[in-house]
């Protein structure tokens, strides 16, 4: 069996069986769009003592969606979903060399100089942005009064730990299918 990050088509239903290891390891909204209508993302900057901050990230791990657990939730989707994501800066802070990541565009960092995105320089940005931020926790939800909830509850353990600086967001739509903000 093609291992799933080499794989150049959809799964289809008579392999899923086969890739459900894979898919429980595999964090979701990467390979489909989680599908909820209201998001919030969530910019950490961390600063505070680094065993309580690497406890804070193992217990949001436990909430993170995985491939597998997205695939079982239903269209409705009254379910949260948790994604996570670390900058190069983020695993400097946690006492990671990210020079073995062979990106030298993740280990630059979206601030750096002449990235090729054509953004404007960072000094440029909204102030609570010029912070670089060290992770980023994508909460969704279908309801943004659960939403509201559970960004309390998933922040929660990171006050005093690191800036948090929030973004809600909404679903943009092609038609019925929801879709990737950055054109995934």
């Amino acid at each position: 069996m093609t291992p799933l990050f080499q794989k150049p088509n959809p799964i289809q239903p008579d392999e899923l069986a086969g890739y459900q290891t894979a898919l429980a390891s595999t964090q979701g909204n990467i390979l489909k769009s989680h599908g909820r209508a209201h998001t919030v993302n969530v910019f950490l900057s961390f600063h505070g003592d680094l065993p309580s901050l690497k406890a804070a990230i193992r217990g949001l791990a436990a909430e993170v969606t995985s491939t597998l657990a997205q695939s079982r939730q239903t269209r409705a989707v009254q379910s949260l979903f948790v994604g996570f994501g670390i900058s190069s800066g983020g695993y400097k802070q946690l006492g990671y060399d990210p020079g073995s990541f062979p990106s030298t565009a993740f280990q630059g960092g979206m601030a750096r100089e002449n990235s090729g995105l054509g953004d404007p320089p960072s000094s440029q940005w909204e102030e609570k942005y010029r912070v670089a931020p060290d992770a980023m926790i994508l909460l969704a939800h279908a309801d943004p009064c659960v939403l509201h909830t559970e960004l309390a509850r998933i922040t929660a353990p990171f006050a005093g730990l690191a800036m948090i600086a929030t973004e809600p967001g909404a679903a943009i739509y092609n038609g019925t299918e929801p879709m990737e903000q950055f054109g995934f």
